[in-house]
Order: C-alpha cells, then sequence, then structure tokens
C-alpha cells in the first residue's frame, strides 16, 4: 500500500493566482494588522499600524505608499488592557517601532510571549 503526502499554503489559499483570504489591504492608523499577508497604504497622518498579540506565524507586511511616506510598525498592545504591552521588535526598547519605506516589505516573526517580534525588512 502506498502513501501519498499533500503539501499546503500556510496561508490557506488553495490555488496559484488567486488572493488567499489572510491577503488584507488597509489603510494605515492605530489598526491592528489583520493576517499573515498585508499590503497596507499609508497616508499623510494615518502611517502606523500595529502587531496582533499572540500571533501564531510569520507576519508580512508590504508599504504600497504612493508617495514616499514611511510606515511604522508597533509591537501588540494588550487586548485585555487595551494599552501597550512592552513588546519589543528585535530586542529594542519596549513599544518602539520599526520603520518600513515605500514599496519595502518586512516579515516579522513573533516570539513564543507573544509580544516580542524579529523583524527581516527589505528596501
Amino acid at each position: 500500500m502506498g502513501y501519498s503526502t499533500q503539501i499546503g499554503r500556510a496561508d490557506g489559499g488553495t490555488e496559484i493566482g488567486v488572493v488567499p483570504a489572510a491577503q488584507t489591504t488597509l489603510v494605515a492608523g492605530t489598526t491592528e494588522v489583520p493576517g499573515a499577508i498585508n499590503q497596507i497604504v499609508p497616508v499623510a497622518g494615518s502611517t502606523a499600524v500595529r502587531l496582533p498579540f499572540g500571533a501564531g506565524g510569520p507576519i508580512v507586511i508590504k508599504n504600497l505608499a504612493a508617495t514616499a511616506v514611511t510606515l511604522l510598525v508597533f509591537p501588540p498592545w494588550n487586548p485585555m488592557t487595551n494599552a501597550a504591552a512592552g513588546g519589543k521588535i528585535n530586542g529594542g526598547s519596549g513599544n518602539a517601532s520599526i520603520s518600513v519605506a515605500q514599496n519595502a516589505s518586512a516579515v516579522l516573526f513573533p516570539h513564543a510571549n507573544g509580544i516580542d517580534f524579529t523583524a527581516v525588512v527589505g528596501s
């Protein structure tokens, strides 16, 4: 008897060329990043997002600004207190952001504690 293995996609998509359900386009504000793959359009006066508390896997963020607007990505807020959770990105100071330039991307890997992330930012 033979066995077979089906390899699935981590983003839940099923067909090439189909936008997966986890992909979201949103306008930056103090919005929490909602999915694993995020296309974000920062505009003047609305240039920041925050990461989700207790993320289960890597998060991809792409800055789709039409002009040279930098996107700020902050660690998560505590959903119980609705306040800064003290998280760090790349071991920096608590609640400090990282910058993602226009047309650049970042991949953020959550730590087991639910509030810290390691980021790889591209140009």
